[in-house]
């Protein structure tokens, strides 16, 4: 038998807590070890527990979300899930801390039927600590020469990690590809807005 997944839910609210940690439960295949109302609680639990995925709300007293994002990125090499509220505002931040480095996010009003699935593929992911920074496209010399192709059109589709693999895939398209390029991002209708102006 596997052994179960162990997640660290982080939310002030403790309604939010209790019926966040019920719905991850409702499968085997996750055991949720502890729960933090703030960031820097939650950052002494990852220390001390070592949890193999996080989920993290953004809005928090003492230390919001982002903060304990960016000292957990650079500090461990623990998984982080925002959980976002799905607003323009909401959506603007969630960007942000996929920049900072969480590998995914969970939509507060209707992502919940999405947890087992983004809790699973975000503890498979290799996250290595890093100096959280905003992705920046390598130069013109560091770039692979580009194959010798004549395309109509480039489409890319993705998924988890899809926002950071996107600002550096685009960043290294050419100036002049002279072809559209059609993105398909698994995400909300208010989140692709807010990437879309991103990139």
């Amino acid at each position: 038998m596997l052994k179960p997944i162990r997640v660290l839910v982080v939310d002030d609210s403790a309604f939010m807590r209790k019926a966040l940690v019920r719905r991850i439960e409702l499968s085997p295949r996750f055991k949720v070890i502890d729960t933090a109302e703030n960031g820097e609680e939650a950052i002494a639990k990852a220390k001390r527990l070592a949890p193999d995925v996080i989920t993290m709300d953004v809005e928090m007293p003492v230390m919001n979300g982002l903060e304990a994002l960016r000292i957990l990125v650079a500090q461990t090499s623990i998984p982080v899930i925002m959980v976002s509220a799905m607003t323009e505002a909401g959506a603007k931040i969630t960007l942000d801390a996929l920049d900072i480095g969480a590998v995914d996010f969970i939509p507060k009003a209707k992502g919940a039927e999405l947890i087992h699935e983004k809790l699973l593929a975000a503890a498979s992911a290799k996250v290595a600590p890093r100096t959280p920074t905003t992705v920046a496209a390598p130069s013109r010399d560091q770039r692979p020469t580009p194959f010798r192709l004549s395309p109509r059109i480039v489409i890319i589709g993705s998924s988890t990690g899809g926002p950071q693999a996107l600002q550096q895939v685009i960043g290294q398209l050419p100036e002049n590809l002279g072809v559209p390029v059609v993105v398909a991002q698994h995400m909300p209708p208010q989140f692709t807005q807010a990437l879309a102006q991103r990139l």
